[in-house]
């Protein structure tokens, strides 16, 4: 087995263990390293025997509606989903200024959704804003899961279907989000390139942001 492939093997147990682990301490890290301190402690098993199966379950149901929810995305939207992807083989220095528009994009959403819920003519406003960009984050999401996915698989010289790619993906991607103290900003930059790369490539359309067909 080639070291690649080897790789690949590690990065998917290591990611296993730590969303195995997050699910059964729970998403506190501070409880995580008082179990690991004090494994046999009474006071702290009885505490954590009410919400550990609760988290367990939790997390990996989150794991399986992710991928499920972007199999959806994938057979939907196919020319799509490889546009955005074309995107994320771009330099560094492209994907910094992807992650960077998606983040401030998601900033000036979230004024308009808080400005929207002030008033009651434009209340529903609210709910349309904060859905559109719970989508476009999603769907960028999705599609940053199944690029690594598969740039790792091919680097392993694996040949498999795209919905084991976007597995793989959400397999690194969502553990990391468990990560104790950093995860939470992992995820807001990974949601920040993926809503960046959506908007960079209108919503997958490779068309650019005019209002000339408004003057014809």
């Amino acid at each position: 087995m080639t070291r690649s492939r080897w790789l690949v093997l590690v990065i998917i147990v290591a990611s296993l263990v730590i969303l195995a682990v997050s699910a059964l301490f729970g998403e506190q890290p501070w409880n995580t390293f008082r179990a690991f301190r004090d494994p046999f402690s009474s006071k702290l098993s009885s505490s954590y025997s009410h919400v550990q199966i609760f988290s367990f379950l939790a997390s990996f149901s989150s794991l399986i509606t992710l991928y499920l929810s972007g199999i959806l995305v994938l057979f939907f939207f196919p020319l799509q989903v490889r546009q955005m992807g074309k995107v994320l083989t771009s330099s560094l220095t492209f994907l910094a200024r992807y992650t960077l528009l998606g983040l401030v994009t998601a900033l000036l959403m979230c004024v308009l959704i808080i400005s929207s819920s002030l008033s009651l003519g434009t209340f529903p406003l609210t709910l349309l804003l904060g859905g559109i960009l719970f989508i476009t984050s999603f769907v960028g999401y999705t599609v940053l899961a199944l690029k690594l996915g598969q740039s790792l698989l091919n680097r392993a010289h694996w040949r498999l279907s795209p919905l084991f790619s976007l597995l793989l993906g959400l397999l690194i991607l969502y553990p990391l989000s468990k990560l104790p103290f950093i995860g939470i900003a992992l995820t807001i930059l990974f949601l920040g390139l993926g809503l960046g790369v959506v908007i960079a490539t209108r919503f997958g359309s490779d068309r650019q942001w005019e209002l000339d067909i408004l003057q014809e």
